[in-house]
């Protein structure tokens, strides 16, 4: 008797509208819902039931497979670069338990130390690799943190793209007594330096 194999919903990115142009009005037609095989993790790696993903700017340019992003889009991936859910079974020798709570890591180069030899290619939701917009994702074990008890998996899932662009930025420049900070624009990362700001003692910001 064939055992059927189970499905779950996921978006992926189908290059419907060749414009490339990420304000075109007919951009949504590349973001086709579809249905894919549920995964099994390996070693060292869970299955996350994914319960809240933000979206980022950089996700238009994605979906449209933009020249502006560094990027060059792969129809089919699922896009998405931020997340947070749910650990719902783990592979064997995983440091993870059924039930965690975790945030997904976005970019696969970063594990710690200086940021600025990532690569854009690598992170989630662009180029060739799979990103947040699906029910279930398997994420090996070094690419996830503890998602904080006070947080909701909405508030979770918005921290890592542009709460940690914001905290990356702040922690970088010469912070004294007066310090002005011009944030360009509303965005995320704008956003989240206006709301972090007051964690440094000695910073003022001011937005113009």
């Amino acid at each position: 008797m064939a055992t059927s194999i189970e499905t779950f919903p996921a978006y992926q990115v189908h290059l419907n509208d060749q414009s490339r142009d990420h304000y075109s009005p007919t951009l949504l037609q590349n973001l086709v819902l579809t249905t894919v095989p549920k995964p099994t993790p390996g070693p060292h790696s869970v299955l996350v039931r994914i319960r809240a993903a933000s979206l980022n700017y950089r996700d238009l340019l994605v979906l449209a497979c933009s020249p502006s992003y560094p990027a060059e889009t792969v129809s089919g991936i699922v896009p998405g670069l931020d997340g947070a859910g749910e650990i719902v079974s783990v592979g064997t020798d995983s440091k993870w338990n059924v039930g965690d709570s975790v945030v997904l890591v976005p970019n696969r180069d970063w594990e710690d130390g200086d940021v600025y030899g990532t690569r854009v290619g690598n992170s989630l939701g662009c180029g060739a690799v799979d990103g947040t917009l699906s029910q279930y994702v398997v994420v090996e074990d070094k690419w996830l943190v503890r998602k904080p008890k006070n947080l909701s998996f909405e508030e979770a899932a918005s921290l890592p793209g542009a709460g940690g662009t914001a905290m990356n930025v702040l922690s970088s420049i010469d912070v004294k007594t007066g310090t002005a900070v011009l944030t360009q624009g509303t965005g995320g990362v704008s956003c989240f330096v206006i709301q972090v700001g007051d964690l440094y003692v000695l910073l003022t910001i001011k937005q113009f």
